[in-house]
């Protein structure tokens, strides 16, 4: 596949800030990959348009892998990823680290797993990019979350919530592209 018939895979299309890319992407013609988690309005939108949707559970690793495999039987190279699953888990009492391990596995594992294990497809097209996004979520921390909360796990912005106030700081850093 040359550059201009590679898809784009976008993880969690099936909603929002996802949804509205992919939607933009075929808009001008590029072909579509995207992962979902449940079946929504968005997602059928989407293969009515063409775009192929590959269901994902990127909760844990055997999740993970397998959303890979499905989509090497999808296509043989892709023009970029776009990075936009994530999963916000209220943290009850005694349910600490069950939700930071879910997240983690979400922000953090599965765009890990991905790049590793799509480097391939990506290096058989020119250009190929790598894109972490999110959505509104980074602008607010929601009550459930912990004080000191980033606005995505493992992202290299920081954001503080004082127990005592509701100002909120943030600092982010963008990080060079590295193969």
């Amino acid at each position: 596949m040359t550059a201009t018939n590679a898809p784009i895979l976008i993880t969690s299309a099936g909603q929002r800030v996802g949804l509205h890319c992919a939607q933009r992407l075929l808009d001008e013609g590029h072909s579509v990959i995207f992962s979902y988690r449940s079946e929504r309005p968005g997602v059928q939108a989407l293969r009515e348009r063409g775009a192929i949707g590959v269901f994902a559970d990127f909760s844990n690793e055997a999740g993970i892998l397998a959303f890979i495999a499905t989509l090497n039987t999808h296509t043989q190279s892709l023009r970029a990823i776009i990075h936009n699953a994530s999963a916000w888990i209220a943290e009850t009492p005694g349910e600490e680290s069950r939700a930071f391990t879910d997240m983690f596995s979400v922000h953090m594992l599965a765009p890990y797993l991905i790049n590793l294990h799509c480097s391939p497809l990506l290096q058989r097209s020119t250009p190929a990019d790598i894109v972490h996004i999110s959505d509104d979520v980074v602008r607010r921390v929601a009550a459930s979350t912990s004080p000191i909360a980033p606005p995505r796990p493992g992202s290299t912005a920081s954001r503080c919530r004082s127990p005592r106030s509701s100002r909120r700081r943030s600092r982010s850093t963008a990080l060079p592209r590295q193969w």
